[in-house]
């Protein structure tokens, strides 16, 4: 079994940031771009994730809930 499971939702979104030094910050994270001072799109794709974890009451593997992000395509 995995560790880590994810479903993509089909659902997408475009992002309009200014990047500087080929850097942008958006959402708490940084992403590369290709503009070196100027306005870009990031295009991102919503996902559902889970992750397994040891439940040490019941002594076995068990499943977070399933929670949603954005990753950047």
């Amino acid at each position: 079994m995995e560790d880590y499971q994810e479903i993509k939702l089909n659902k997408y979104r475009t992002i309009i940031c200014f990047s500087v030094l080929y850097l942008t910050f958006f959402g708490g994270k940084f992403y590369k771009t290709d503009e070196l001072f100027g306005w870009t799109k990031l295009r991102q794709q919503k996902v559902k994730y889970r992750r397994k974890y040891f439940n040490e009451f019941y002594y076995q593997m068990e499943y977070t809930k399933w929670m949603r992000k954005w990753i950047k395509l």
